[in-house]
C-alpha cells in the first residue's frame, strides 16, 4: 500500500470510530455508538463538537454544569444546544470556550455558571487545556490533521474494543452523566457527602500555585471581557452561582472565607453592572441558587445508610439534573414547573446587602436545625486540615 493509502486508511479509521465525536459520524451500535474516551479528552472534544455543531445555546461552567444540566428544556426547544461546563474548570477556560462558541457566529444566548473556586487561587487551565484548538487561534486544518493523528487512532482502536460498557458521557449533548449512583450504593449518600468535602476543603488548603496562579486583578479583566464580548456579540449572557448543597456553603464559612465569598458576590455584581453601564446597555441577569433554602438544604442521609436516595443531590458539589431544569425554569420564567418557593435570587447593586443578611439569617436557623449535620461537616474539614498539615511521605525503600 502507498503511503497516501496509508494516510487514507488512518483517516477513514478515526473517521468511522469518531472516538471524540469531532466528525459527527453516524454511531452504529457495536462498532463506534459508545465514546469511552470522550470523558478523558474531554476539553479537547468539545471543541471539535463546538465547531461542528455551532450551537445557539449553550451553558457553561464547572462540573457542576457538566452533571446538572441535560437537554430537553423547553426554552430551547428546536435549537442547537451544547453543555460546555468541564470538570474543575477554571474561569479562564470557561471565558475561552465561550469565545470559541461565539466565533462560531449562531450563538444567541450563554448560561454561565460562576463558582467561587474559580476566583480563589485560580490558575489559568487545567491538564487538556490547548489554546490552539480554540477561537480565535483554530485554524480550519485542525480537523484534518486530527483525523491524521497517530494519537486519535489509539483512541479509535480502543473505542471499538469498549463498545458496551457504561457510559460516563453524552457526546452528542456534551453532558456528562458520572458514576456517582454506583458509588453510592457503596458508600451511602452521606459518604460522598463527606468526600466532597474533604476533597474541597483541601483545595482550599493547598498552599497557592505560584506558577501559573491568575492575579485577582487579571481575574476580574478576564470576567469584564467575556461580559464585554457577549455585549458585543448580541448574545444574551445569564449568569448564575451554581445550586451546591448548603454543607459546600457552609464550608467556606467554617474555613473563614464568608467574607471573600461575600465581597465576591459584591464584585461579580458591581462589574456586570460597570461594563454595561461603559457600553449603554442594561446588565446580564445574575442569579443566586446558593444558600440554606428548602432545595439547597436537603437532609442528608445518615452514615452508614446506603439504600435511602437524595431527591436533589448526589453530593455536596453535584445536583440531579432535576435542580438544572430548576434553575432554567427560573431564569428563563418558565411557568406552571412546580418551582421551589425563593429559589433563586437575582443580585443587582440594589438586592445584594438585603440578600447577603437574608442569607445569613437562613444560614444560623440552617445551623440550629441541624447539629449533627453540622458535627459531620466540621470532622470532614478537620480531616483535611490534618491531611495538609501532616501529608502522607512515601514509605523508604528497604536496602537489597
Amino acid at each position: 500500500m502507498s503511503i497516501l493509502g496509508l494516510f487514507l486508511l488512518l483517516a477513514a479509521v478515526n473517521v468511522f470510530e469518531d472516538p471524540l465525536f469531532s466528525f459527527g459520524t453516524p454511531r452504529i451500535g457495536h462498532l463506534n455508538a459508545d465514546k469511552p474516551r470522550f470523558s478523558l479528552y474531554v476539553r479537547w472534544a468539545k471543541a471539535f463538537v463546538v465547531r461542528r455543531v455551532d450551537p445557539e445555546h449553550v451553558v457553561a461552567g464547572s462540573s457542576r454544569v457538566e452533571l446538572g444540566f441535560r437537554p430537553g428544556h423547553p426554552h430551547h426547544a428546536g435549537t442547537r444546544w451544547y453543555n460546555l461546563g468541564l470538570s474543575g474548570a477554571t474561569f479562564y477556560e470557561t471565558k475561552r470556550y465561550l469565545d470559541h462558541a461565539m466565533g462560531q457566529g449562531a450563538l444567541k444566548e450563554a448560561l454561565v455558571g460562576l463558582d467561587f473556586f474559580m476566583f480563589h487561587d485560580a490558575t489559568h487551565h487545567e491538564p487538556g487545556y490547548d489554546d490552539a484548538i480554540l477561537e480565535p487561534e483554530a485554524e480550519p486544518w485542525d480537523t484534518v490533521a486530527l483525523a491524521l493523528s497517530s494519537t486519535l487512532l489509539g483512541l479509535s482502536v480502543d473505542t471499538l474494543a469498549r463498545q458496551g460498557q457504561e457510559p460516563t458521557y453524552d457526546p452528542e449533548s456534551g453532558c456528562g452523566l458520572g458514576t456517582n449512583e454506583r458509588k453510592a450504593e457503596a458508600r451511602g449518600q452521606r459518604g460522598l457527602f463527606l468526600g466532597a468535602i474533604r476533597k474541597a476543603a483541601a483545595r482550599l488548603l493547598r498552599p497557592p500555585a505560584g506558577e501559573g496562579t491568575v492575579s485577582q486583578a487579571e481575574l476580574w479583566a478576564q470576567y469584564d471581557a467575556m461580559l464585554e464580548a457577549a455585549h458585543r456579540h448580541g448574545v444574551r449572557m445569564i449568569l448564575f452561582l451554581p445550586p451546591a448543597h448548603a454543607w459546600m456553603t457552609q464550608m467556606y464559612r467554617e474555613m473563614g472565607l464568608w467574607g471573600e465569598v461575600e465581597a465576591w458576590k459584591r464584585a461579580l455584581v458591581a462589574h456586570n453592572e460597570a461594563v454595561a453601564a461603559r457600553l449603554g446597555r442594561p446588565p446580564f441577569a445574575l442569579w443566586d441558587f446558593t444558600g440554606y433554602g428548602p432545595l439547597v438544604g436537603e437532609p442528608v442521609p445518615l452514615a452508614g445508610d446506603t439504600t435511602t436516595r437524595m431527591r436533589w443531590y448526589y453530593e455536596a458539589s453535584h445536583f440531579r439534573s432535576d435542580v438544572g431544569m430548576f434553575v432554567q425554569d427560573r431564569v428563563f420564567g418558565t411557568p406552571g414547573t412546580g418551582l421551589p418557593e425563593g429559589f433563586g435570587v437575582l443580585l443587582t447593586s440594589g438586592t445584594i446587602e438585603t440578600h447577603l443578611a437574608q442569607d445569613a439569617a437562613a444560614r444560623r436557623r440552617w445551623e440550629d436545625a441541624r447539629p449533627e449535620e453540622l458535627a459531620a461537616l466540621r470532622e470532614a474539614i478537620a480531616a483535611a486540615r490534618h491531611a495538609a498539615e501532616h501529608p502522607a511521605t512515601p514509605e523508604t525503600s528497604a536496602p537489597n
